[in-house]
């Protein structure tokens, strides 16, 4: 089983000027970490290796089933699926479209594919936070960058060390994702 992200996000979740804003940075001088710091908040929180365990903005992806696929129910890895479909590879490596079954638990998309047995199979699909709670991940994620802009060693003398600022794991937490 593979997982490729097709598509990344269209647009600019957090634009230069509003975390320039946020850290009251009124020069250009460091434009360069700033846009480093914000792609690396991004980074953080969004997608498969991200803390939410989940896509921010809307994203397109590929789960392959290479060595052939035995069907059965597969829970999609992120919550929040908008499309899905689903092909089959023929003998010459073609593409055949596949019979999709979609459920929704909870947060969570189950679908079942129907294919011939033994052969490659793809399911594409969206997957996406809701936007009423983007404010929140923004929020995080500018506490976040201004946290390691002014922060920016590893090492401290006199600090308490922490994996995240208290605000960011308060604001984040009812956003994780969870396996069970």
């Amino acid at each position: 089983m593979k997982l490729e992200r097709i598509s990344g996000p269209e647009g600019v979740f957090l634009t230069r000027e509003q975390i320039k804003a946020h850290l009251r940075v009124l020069h250009d001088d460091e434009d360069e970490l700033i846009d480093a710091l914000g792609d690396t908040a991004m980074a953080h929180i969004d997608g498969i290796r991200g803390v939410l365990g989940r896509c921010i903005q809307p994203q397109e992806w590929r789960l392959t089933y290479e060595d052939g696929f035995s069907g059965g129910c597969i829970r999609l890895p992120f919550p929040g699926v908008g499309d899905a479909a689903a092909v089959w590879r023929d003998e010459a490596g073609d593409p055949q479209e596949a019979e999709i079954r979609r459920m929704d638990c909870g947060i969570w998309t189950e679908v079942i594919v129907t294919a011939p047995p033994g052969r490659a199979v793809e399911i594409t699909f969206t997957a996406s936070t809701p936007e009423d709670v983007w404010p929140a991940i923004r929020t995080a994620m500018l506490l976040l960058i201004g946290h390691w802009y002014r922060n920016r060693e590893a090492v401290a003398v006199d600090a308490r060390f922490d994996t995240l600022p208290f605000a960011v794991r308060s604001l984040l937490s009812p956003l994780k994702v969870h396996w069970v």
